[in-house]
């Protein structure tokens, strides 16, 4: 995916219908596709830029984070630390207008995730 996301380019990205398509995936039913896509998810987000990133990525990334399957989470969680801090930082004021409810929705949702994630309910383990 991050591959395919550079080679179309960030501007082309947003604009075409590959975007939906990358929307889709990060909502797919098979775990396995979820898989792949977070384990890549945070090189996409890179490629895009902060501003894409908070309005294309976010609602799936807080939806990969709350993936019952433990793969799926496991892609995720080695990049979470890059992910948060380009969907989270601060910015220019269009990036901020542009990406501030998507930053509450990731806020919203790590907090929710980490609360009920596989992890949590065995006691951290």
């Amino acid at each position: 995916l991050p591959a395919l996301v550079a080679g179309v380019g960030p501007a082309h990205l947003v604009s075409s219908p590959l975007a939906e398509q990358v929307e889709a995936l990060m909502r797919d039913s098979d775990a396995g596709v979820r898989r792949r896509v977070a384990a890549g998810l945070h090189q996409v987000a890179r490629i895009l830029g902060r501003a894409t990133s908070a309005r294309l990525l976010a609602p799936g990334f807080v939806s990969l984070l709350r993936a019952e399957e433990v793969e799926v989470t496991d892609a995720l969680l080695p990049h979470l630390g890059d992910m948060l801090s380009l969907l989270l930082s601060e910015g220019d004021e269009g990036a901020e207008a542009a990406g501030g409810q998507a930053k509450a929705g990731v806020a919203a949702g790590v907090v929710t995730a980490s609360a009920s994630s596989p992890g949590a309910a065995k006691g951290g383990e």
